[in-house]
């Protein structure tokens, strides 16, 4: 890990873009499921959820959806970046994760 004195260009930048959403409205909502950022060149989040997944979600840029990449609704659209709530919850419906508890 870079230290304070090194140079800024040496400093990884990070990006925060619609895959990072995703998974920060899992940490808010489903702190149980185990989300993971991986992929090169094309980035996706994995998701598992006790014996369910690794289930992957990809973001398409062309039509502004989360898109599942794996799992039994591989292709299909899982939800918007506007509704990025919604779309953790579509997410963690299919892996069996109680959707209906109540929030803190």
């Amino acid at each position: 890990m870079p230290g304070f004195d090194e140079p800024a260009e040496l400093v990884r930048r990070a990006s925060f873009g619609p895959l990072d959403s995703l998974h920060g409205a899992f940490r808010r909502r489903f702190p149980q499921v185990v989300v993971a950022r991986l992929g090169a060149p094309t980035e996706f989040l994995v998701v598992t959820y006790r014996h369910r997944g690794p289930w992957r979600v990809l973001w398409d840029d062309g039509d502004e959806l989360f898109i599942w990449a794996s799992g039994p609704q591989e292709g299909k659209p899982v939800g918007t970046l506007t509704y990025v709530e919604r779309t953790a919850e579509r997410v963690a419906r299919p892996l069996g994760v109680p959707t209906h508890a109540l929030r803190c």
